[in-house]
Formats: structure tokens, sequence, C-alpha cells
């Protein structure tokens, strides 16, 4: 989920699951958020992270 591009639709049959509504909702079981949230809070601590490694380059 964090390393890809792919639509979440893409990922759930690369699972082998056959439904994305039952993939949604054992995902949001697991990890107690929906797919969604879990890839943008991802993409938000990846690009805070990144902003911060850069700052400590440029001082």
């Amino acid at each position: 989920m964090e390393c890809t591009g792919k639509s979440i639709t893409d990922i759930c049959l690369d699972a082998g699951v056959e439904s994305q509504r039952t993939f949604n909702r054992v995902f949001r079981e697991r990890y107690k958020v929906t797919l969604r949230e879990y890839r943008n809070l991802y993409r938000e601590q990846y690009i805070s992270q990144t902003q911060d490694e850069i700052s400590g380059m440029e001082k």
C-alpha cells in the first residue's frame, strides 16, 4: 500500500480478494482505518519525514 501508485481495486485483486467491499471491511477491522485513510496517513508521514531530512541537510 505504501509504496505503490496502484488503485485500491488493483491492490484488492492482487491480494486475491474478489470483493473490494470484503477487502475494505477486513482491512478496516484489522488496522482501524480505511484504506484511503491509511494511504493518506502514510503519505503525510512520508512527506513530513522527507521535509525534515531536507531541512537537516540545509543546516
